[in-house]
C-alpha cells in the first residue's frame, strides 16, 4: 500500500514538473519572441542624441508668407523673385506668439533650402537666396544666425561663403542641410562640409567633399551628424567607357571634431541581375543602417557599427519595384523601430536591433516619425495618420491636414505640431483632435510657407 501511495506521489511529482517546465518553455518562448518583434535596450533614433522629451513647451517656427497668386515662370523667376522676408516666432502651448524676430529681408524661394533647430536654449537657423549678379551670373547667398530661444535676441550672425568658384551652377554653393550637436553647427552644400562654433558662428574646419558632376547638380546630399561621426553617402559618379557608365557606391564616416575620415564601406554599383542599386542611409550613436534599392526583389538592409563600419546584421526585406525610377528613397530610424521606404513601394519597418520583419505597408507615401509615434501620409488619400510604431495600427487620421511634401512635424508627449498652408496646426495625440492653429499673423489672402519647426531639446 506505502509502495502504491509512493509511486502516485512520484507521478505526481513528474507530471507536475513536466507541467512547470512546459509553463516556463511557454514564458521563456514568449519572452524572446516579444523582444524580437519588440525593440528593446537604449533608445536608438537618427542624429544626434536628443533627449527623450523636450526642455520647455515652447514651439518655434521659421515661415515667410506667400500668396497663392504668385506664379513665377522660368528658372530666373523662381530663384531671385522674393516671396516675403523669413521670420522666426516662439509660440506656447496655448498657440500664442511669445517673440518674433525678422531673419531675413528675403524669402529662400522654391528652388533652395531654410531651417531651423533650437538646442539648450538657442535657436540656430540657415536660409540661403540666389542673388543676381551685374553680369548676369547668379550666385548663392547663404547666411546663418543664432537667437536666444526665450528672448529672440540675435546672439550672433554670419554671411557663409561659397565653397565652390562655379558660376555656372550657383545651386552647387547653396546650402542644403544644417545639425548642431555638441555645441557645433554643421552646414553642408552639394560640394562642401563645415563646422562652425555654436557658441560664436566661428569656423572650425571645411570639407569639400563631396564633388558631383555637372548633370547632378540639383540632387542633394545626405547627411547624419551623431556624437560619434558625421556619415554620408558617396553617391553615383559617372565614367565613361565603351559608352557605358559605371557607377561606385559608398559609405563614409567622418570625425566630428576635425573632419577626417574614420572609415569607408564599399557598396555594389549594381546587383546579380545587373540592375542598379540605389542607396539611402541614416545613422545613430551606435550604428548606421543602409537600405539599398533596386527594381528586382528582395532589397536589403544592412547595420554597420558606426565606430568602425563593422556589418552588426543584414536582412532583406520585400518591396515590389516595378521600375528602375526608385522615388524618395528614405532609411530613418525612431524610437528604436527602422523604416525602410520609397514613396512609390511603401515602407517596411524592422526591428533595429536584429533586422527581425515587425510590419510593411504598401500605401504610404510621406512618413514622419516623432518621439512614441510614427507619422504618415498615403498616395491614395490626402490624409495624416498616426500609427504604431511597432505594429503598424492606425490610431486616428485627419482628412482637414494639407501637409506639404516633405512632412514637417515635432511631437511631445502630449501633442503633434504639423505645418499646412494654413499654418501650423496643434494636434492632440491621442485622438487627432486640432487644439489650435498658429497663422503668423498672415492675413486670410496669404498662405503660409514654413521651412522649420522645433522645440528645445
Amino acid at each position: 500500500m506505502k509502495d502504491s501511495v509512493f509511486k502516485r506521489r512520484a507521478l505526481v511529482l513528474i507530471i507536475a514538473g513536466v507541467v512547470a517546465l512546459l509553463v516556463v518553455s511557454l514564458i521563456v518562448g514568449s519572452f524572446v519572441v516579444y523582444h524580437l518583434q519588440h525593440p528593446t535596450g537604449a533608445t536608438e533614433t537618427s542624429g544626434c542624441a536628443t533627449p527623450l522629451a523636450p526642455r520647455e513647451n515652447m514651439l518655434y517656427v521659421l515661415a515667410s508668407q506667400r500668396t497663392s497668386q504668385l506664379k513665377p515662370q522660368g528658372i530666373s523667376a523662381q530663384l531671385t523673385k522674393p516671396q516675403g522676408p523669413l521670420y522666426i516666432s516662439a509660440v506656447d502651448t496655448n498657440g500664442r506668439q511669445s517673440w518674433m524676430q525678422q531673419f531675413t529681408t528675403f524669402s529662400p524661394g522654391r528652388d533652395s533650402n531654410a531651417s531651423l533647430e533650437v538646442r539648450n536654449g538657442i535657436v540656430y537657423a540657415f536660409a540661403t537666396a540666389f542673388v543676381p549678379q551685374s553680369n548676369l551670373n547668379i550666385v548663392a547667398a547663404n547666411i546663418a544666425a543664432a537667437y536666444n530661444a526665450n528672448s529672440g535676441k540675435q546672439l550672433w550672425g554670419i554671411q557663409v561663403p561659397n565653397a565652390s568658384d562655379n558660376v555656372q551652377s550657383p545651386v552647387s554653393n547653396a546650402i542644403v542641410g544644417m545639425s548642431i550637436c555638441n555645441n557645433r553647427m554643421y552646414l553642408w552644400t552639394q560640394d562642401a562640409l563645415s563646422a562652425y562654433n555654436a557658441k560664436n558662428g566661428s569656423l572650425l574646419w571645411q570639407d569639400k567633399w563631396l564633388p558631383l558632376r555637372p548633370s547632378q547638380t540639383g540632387f542633394n546630399p545626405h547627411v547624419e551628424v551623431t556624437d560619434t561621426a558625421i556619415v554620408f553617402a558617396s553617391w553615383p559618379t559617372a565614367t565613361s567607357t565603351q559608352g557605358t557608365s559605371s557607377y561606385e557606391n559608398a559609405i563614409n564616416a567622418l570625425n566630428p571634431k576635425n573632419g577626417t575620415l574614420l572609415w569607408k564601406v564599399d557598396f555594389p554599383k549594381r546587383n546579380q541581375s545587373g540592375q542598379y542599386v540605389a542607396l539611402s542611409l541614416t545613422a545613430t550613436d551606435k550604428a548606421v543602417y543602409a537600405s539599398q534599392f533596386n527594381r528586382g526583389s528582395p532589397q536589403k538592409v544592412d547595420a554597420l557599427s558606426i565606430s568602425n563600419g563593422k556589418l552588426l546584421w543584414n536582412t532583406f526585406v520585400n518591396m515590389n519595384i516595378a521600375n528602375n525610377f526608385i522615388r524618395s528613397a528614405s532609411t530613418i530610424v525612431g524610437n528604436n523601430v527602422l523604416y525602410s521606404y520609397t514613396s512609390n513601394t511603401g515602407l517596411v519597418a524592422l526591428n533595429v536591433n536584429n533586422g527581425t520583419h515587425l510590419w510593411d505597408e504598401s500605401n504610404v507615401y510621406q512618413l514622419q516619425p516623432s518621439q512614441d509615434r510614427l507619422y504618415v501620409t498615403h498616395a491614395k488619400a490626402s490624409d495624416l495618420c498616426q500609427l504604431d510604431p511597432t505594429t503598424g495600427k492606425s490610431q486616428w487620421c485627419k482628412f482637414s491636414i494639407q501637409t506639404g511634401y516633405p512632412i514637417k512635424a515635432v511631437s511631445d508627449q502630449t501633442t503633434l505640431y504639423i505645418a499646412g498652408t494654413a499654418g501650423v496646426s496643434a494636434l492632440q495625440k491621442d485622438n487627432g483632435k486640432i487644439s489650435w492653429v498658429y497663422k503668423e499673423n498672415t492675413s486670410r489672402a496669404a498662405l503660409m510657407e514654413t521651412y522649420g519647426l522645433s522645440l528645445d531639446y
